[in-house]
Protein backbone atom coordinates (compact mmCIF):
# COMPACT_ATOMS: atom_id res chain seq x y z
CA UNK A 1 0.00 0.00 0.00
CA UNK A 2 1.33 3.73 -0.91
CA UNK A 3 1.90 5.63 2.10
CA UNK A 4 -1.13 7.53 3.26
CA UNK A 5 -0.74 11.23 3.39
CA UNK A 6 -3.10 13.13 6.60
CA UNK A 7 -3.61 16.37 7.30
CA UNK A 8 -2.30 16.97 10.66
CA UNK A 9 -0.71 19.67 12.91
CA UNK A 10 2.56 20.16 13.92
CA UNK A 11 1.88 19.20 17.83
CA UNK A 12 5.32 17.65 18.98
CA UNK A 13 8.21 19.78 20.60
CA UNK A 14 7.90 23.75 21.50
CA UNK A 15 4.35 24.85 22.02
CA UNK A 16 3.02 26.69 19.33
CA UNK A 17 2.02 30.14 19.06
CA UNK A 18 -2.24 30.12 18.07
CA UNK A 19 -1.73 31.09 14.62
CA UNK A 20 0.22 28.39 13.93
CA UNK A 21 -2.78 25.68 14.86
CA UNK A 22 -4.50 27.56 11.76
CA UNK A 23 -1.77 26.05 9.13
CA UNK A 24 -2.36 22.42 8.53
CA UNK A 25 0.71 20.74 7.29
CA UNK A 26 0.88 16.94 5.56
CA UNK A 27 2.62 14.50 7.52
CA UNK A 28 3.13 11.44 5.31
CA UNK A 29 2.76 8.17 7.25
CA UNK A 30 2.13 4.31 6.25
CA UNK A 31 -1.02 2.97 7.16
CA UNK A 32 -1.45 -0.65 8.46
CA UNK A 33 -0.10 -2.86 5.72
CA UNK A 34 -3.04 -4.29 3.68
CA UNK A 35 -5.67 -1.79 6.02
CA UNK A 36 -8.56 0.26 4.56
CA UNK A 37 -9.75 3.08 6.08
CA UNK A 38 -13.13 2.95 7.01
CA UNK A 39 -13.69 6.65 8.85
CA UNK A 40 -11.78 9.37 10.28
CA UNK A 41 -13.08 11.34 13.27
CA UNK A 42 -11.83 14.45 14.39
CA UNK A 43 -11.50 16.44 17.25
CA UNK A 44 -10.13 19.54 18.98
CA UNK A 45 -6.50 18.42 18.13
CA UNK A 46 -6.88 14.62 17.42
CA UNK A 47 -7.55 12.15 15.24
CA UNK A 48 -8.89 8.58 15.31
CA UNK A 49 -8.61 6.20 12.09
CA UNK A 50 -10.70 3.22 12.12
CA UNK A 51 -9.49 0.44 9.52
CA UNK A 52 -11.97 -2.62 7.59
CA UNK A 53 -10.51 -4.60 10.48
CA UNK A 54 -12.15 -3.05 13.36
CA UNK A 55 -8.94 -1.31 15.01
CA UNK A 56 -8.48 2.33 15.76
CA UNK A 57 -5.36 4.01 15.13
CA UNK A 58 -5.03 7.45 16.88
CA UNK A 59 -2.28 11.13 16.54
CA UNK A 60 -2.55 14.32 17.37
CA UNK A 61 -2.55 15.73 20.42
CA UNK A 62 -2.45 14.30 23.93
CA UNK A 63 -2.64 16.60 26.84
CA UNK A 64 -5.66 14.86 28.41
CA UNK A 65 -4.73 11.44 27.40
CA UNK A 66 -7.19 11.28 24.59
CA UNK A 67 -5.07 9.20 22.04
CA UNK A 68 -5.95 6.15 24.45
CA UNK A 69 -2.46 5.42 23.67
CA UNK A 70 0.84 4.46 26.27
CA UNK A 71 3.63 5.19 23.87
CA UNK A 72 2.06 8.90 23.19
CA UNK A 73 3.59 11.32 25.56
CA UNK A 74 1.41 14.75 26.96
CA UNK A 75 2.82 16.32 23.41
CA UNK A 76 1.08 14.43 21.86
CA UNK A 77 1.90 11.79 18.75
CA UNK A 78 2.63 12.76 15.14
CA UNK A 79 2.75 8.77 13.78
CA UNK A 80 -0.30 7.22 13.58
CA UNK A 81 -0.36 4.33 15.74
CA UNK A 82 -3.15 1.48 17.11
CA UNK A 83 -4.86 1.80 20.32
CA UNK A 84 -3.51 -1.04 21.72
CA UNK A 85 -6.15 -1.20 25.18
CA UNK A 86 -8.97 -2.30 22.15
CA UNK A 87 -6.57 -4.88 20.27
CA UNK A 88 -9.35 -7.70 21.08
CA UNK A 89 -12.26 -5.86 20.30
CA UNK A 90 -13.63 -5.03 17.10
CA UNK A 91 -14.59 -1.67 16.60
CA UNK A 92 -17.12 -0.23 14.43
CA UNK A 93 -16.96 3.33 15.04
CA UNK A 94 -15.09 5.83 16.57
CA UNK A 95 -16.45 9.72 17.60
CA UNK A 96 -13.54 12.77 18.85
CA UNK A 97 -14.52 15.31 21.06
CA UNK A 98 -12.48 18.41 21.81
CA UNK A 99 -10.32 16.50 23.92
CA UNK A 100 -12.01 12.86 24.62
CA UNK A 101 -12.41 9.91 22.49
CA UNK A 102 -14.93 7.27 22.32
CA UNK A 103 -14.96 3.48 20.04
CA UNK A 104 -17.92 1.66 19.34
CA UNK A 105 -17.34 -1.72 19.73
CA UNK A 106 -19.30 -4.46 17.45
CA UNK A 107 -21.05 -5.84 20.12
CA UNK A 108 -22.57 -2.65 21.44
CA UNK A 109 -19.79 -1.87 24.38
CA UNK A 110 -18.82 1.80 24.33
CA UNK A 111 -15.20 2.80 25.34
CA UNK A 112 -14.83 6.16 26.45
CA UNK A 113 -11.40 7.59 27.63
CA UNK A 114 -9.86 11.40 27.70
CA UNK A 115 -10.86 14.61 29.55
CA UNK A 116 -14.29 14.31 31.35
CA UNK A 117 -14.04 17.27 33.68
CA UNK A 118 -18.31 17.41 32.52
CA UNK A 119 -18.40 14.01 32.86
CA UNK A 120 -19.04 13.39 29.05
CA UNK A 121 -17.69 10.03 29.18
CA UNK A 122 -20.43 8.59 30.98
CA UNK A 123 -18.66 6.80 33.30
CA UNK A 124 -20.05 8.32 36.28
CA UNK A 125 -17.54 10.51 37.99
CA UNK A 126 -15.27 13.48 36.33
CA UNK A 127 -11.97 12.16 36.51
CA UNK A 128 -9.52 12.01 33.60
CA UNK A 129 -9.12 8.46 32.24
CA UNK A 130 -6.07 7.68 30.57
CA UNK A 131 -7.27 4.47 28.84
CA UNK A 132 -10.17 3.08 26.59
CA UNK A 133 -12.42 2.26 29.31
CA UNK A 134 -16.25 0.50 29.43
CA UNK A 135 -19.32 2.59 29.80
CA UNK A 136 -20.97 0.15 32.09
CA UNK A 137 -23.66 2.78 32.92
CA UNK A 138 -25.50 2.64 29.83
CA UNK A 139 -28.90 0.83 30.07
CA UNK A 140 -28.64 -1.47 26.60
CA UNK A 141 -26.24 -1.76 24.01
CA UNK A 142 -24.37 1.54 21.69
CA UNK A 143 -25.78 1.64 18.31
CA UNK A 144 -24.46 4.60 17.64
CA UNK A 145 -21.91 7.31 19.25
CA UNK A 146 -21.40 11.40 18.46
CA UNK A 147 -19.25 14.26 20.56
CA UNK A 148 -18.87 17.40 20.99
CA UNK A 149 -16.44 19.88 22.05
CA UNK A 150 -17.43 18.46 25.84
CA UNK A 151 -20.33 16.36 25.37
CA UNK A 152 -21.07 13.17 23.96
CA UNK A 153 -24.22 11.56 22.78
CA UNK A 154 -25.18 7.64 22.58
CA UNK A 155 -28.00 5.93 20.95
CA UNK A 156 -28.94 2.43 21.81
CA UNK A 157 -30.65 -0.14 20.39
CA UNK A 158 -33.72 -1.03 21.71
CA UNK A 159 -35.08 -3.96 22.55
CA UNK A 160 -36.35 -6.35 20.01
Amino acid sequence: MPPLSMLVRPLLGAPLPPEACDAPCEAPCDAPRGALLLQVACGGRHTLALTQRGVPWSFGCNGHRQLGRSDAHGDGALEPRPVSALSATRVVQVACGGAHSLALAEDGGCHAWGKNQNGQLGLGHADLVEAPTLVALLPRRAAWVACGGAHTAVLVRLPE
